[in-house]
């Protein structure tokens, strides 16, 4: 079997998985409501599976690939419960606007554009090994021992041998990685890099299904398109490195959030608590992610932060098995040590880092050979939200990029390294969550403001006051909503 079929198999039944764990969780009352958000499904099997496999790894067992199915197949028969079939009765459609000839001749270009990267991109995954050092050494290292040993075994996972593997790192991206491998008779690296790869155009997806029926394709689909052929989006996925795939988990859980402050259905907390939770067992930085996600969450949700504490709290459980693995094998981070945030004396004498480090970092975010603009789009789409409104919405955005930066800032402030080495060795790769977060946003952010926007404001002169004393709009106000979906 080559690398390629075993990743396509596992992705497949990780695709039927998330389409049950939609189903689970509400997202259709009939097959056919729940196929409008299959897109989503690839990267909630992905994270569904990654969690259970990184958590079962950190307590000494295995998600094999037998094991994958028969989870596959208890999850789509809760979601058929939950399906109620009713051929008498269609799901609703979102009604649909009609677009421009410019608006076509958007979508058909931001088609083309993700057309022609994604075909490049398969020819170079296909042949692509884990040549980097930290992707074979790191990455490829670990997804072989899980594939391999089949859990953690502190023996290679907290050896002494293997100390500057960052062994503290959680396990969730190589325990994904180990399953295409034990479909395989010996190890691949390749296999890992394709791995890389779905789960990369996988993350692209369930951003456009998560806003597909409320940002317009003419603005959803560009953004998206900018992402995909910015350098640093495939160029890092296909190094083997955790950095996109950890993206992607942030965008998602982003993106998802926004859409329950909209929508307020607990069905895209839950997404938003799955997504948060993957990206805090991906990488360290991502526990920092999803601080600053809940953070902006709990400042945006004025009346609901009840649930946004529920919600983060169960992310906490699930993060807690493998905050007791390092701690019980005493694996301490050779880069930086958050405790050492409550020496004020040591830290005030290193504050004159943080200059550097935020310089530094912006410039690697926006280099033209990285992604270029997108950070400042989606800056800019934050400040017209802040400025028309949904005012929730650019909160969110604005809370999360803040903090995120800040936290960011903070780690070269902590770290014994040169900041300058430190940043020319991981500094254009720590940034990629922050950028991408923003930028799936970005398109939600710009629709809702332009919808503000397009929607006239009632006349106070157009006002009578019908029978009883109450007011109603005249008859000759306009249409109050001609941007609405």
């Amino acid at each position: 079997m080559s690398p390629g079929v075993a990743v396509l198999i596992v992705a497949i039944v990780q695709t039927v998985a998330g389409l049950g764990l939609l189903a689970v969780l509400g997202f259709g009352s009939t097959a056919r409501e729940l196929l409008r958000y299959a897109a989503i499904a690839p990267l909630a099997g992905m994270a569904w599976m990654g969690v259970l496999a990184a958590t079962l790894a950190t307590l000494g067992s295995r998600l094999s690939v037998a094991g994958m199915v028969l989870v596959t197949v208890a999850t789509c028969a809760g979601g058929a419960l939950r399906v109620v079939r009713r051929p008498d009765e269609p799901a609703a459609r979102p009604a649909r606007r009609r677009r421009s000839l410019v608006d076509n001749l958007v979508v058909a270009a931001s088609l083309l554009a993700l057309g022609v990267v994604t075909l490049f991109a398969v020819a170079l995954f296909r042949i692509k090994p884990l040549a980097e050092y930290d992707g074979w050494a790191m990455w490829g290292m670990k997804s072989r021992a899980i594939a391999a040993l089949g859990a953690a075994d502190p023996a290679l996972f907290a050896s002494q041998a293997y100390a500057r593997l960052h062994l503290e790192y959680p396990l969730l991206l190589p325990s994904l990685h180990a399953l295409p491998l034990q479909l395989l008779d010996d190890f691949s690296s390749n296999a890992v890099v394709l791995d890389c790869f779905v789960l990369g155009l996988a993350g692209l997806a369930a951003v456009w299904g998560v806003l597909r029926d409320l940002v317009r394709p003419s603005i959803l689909l560009p953004f998206l398109a900018a992402l995909a052929t910015a350098p640093a989006f495939f160029g890092q996925l296909a190094i083997g490195y955790a950095d996109v795939p950890l993206a992607m988990f942030v965008a998602a859980g982003v993106v998802a959030s926004a859409r329950w402050l909209l929508d307020d259905a607990r069905m895209w907390l839950v997404l938003t608590t799955l997504f948060v939770a993957a990206a805090t067992l991906t990488k360290n930085e991502g526990l920092l992610f999803g601080v600053a996600t809940y953070v902006a969450l709990l400042v945006a949700a004025e009346g609901r932060r009840r649930a946004v504490l529920v919600s983060g709290a169960v992310v906490a459980l699930v993060y807690a098995p493998w905050r007791a693995y390092v701690a019980l094998h005493d694996l301490g981070a050779p880069d930086y040590d958050l405790s050492s945030s409550f020496n004020l004396p040591w830290v005030v004498r290193r504050l004159d880092r943080a200059p550097e480090a935020a310089e530094g970092l912006l410039r690697r975010a926006t280099e033209q050979y990285q992604f270029g603009f997108l950070l400042a789009l989606g800056a800019v789409a934050v400040v017209v939200a802040l400025l028309v409104g949904p005012r929730r919405l650019g909160i969110l955005g604005g809370a999360f990029g803040l903090l995120s930066f800040a936290g960011l800032t903070w780690i070269y402030v902590l770290t014994p390294a040169d900041v300058s080495d430190y940043l020319s060795s991981n500094g254009d790769r720590v940034i990629v969550s922050l950028v991408v977060g923003l930028t799936a946003l970005a398109p939600l952010l710009l629709e809702e403001s332009t919808r503000r926007l397009a929607t006239p404001r009632m006349d106070p002169a157009t006002v009578t006051t019908a029978p009883g004393g109450s007011s109603s709009p005249s008859a000759s106000l306009p249409d109050a909503s001609p941007g609405a979906r």
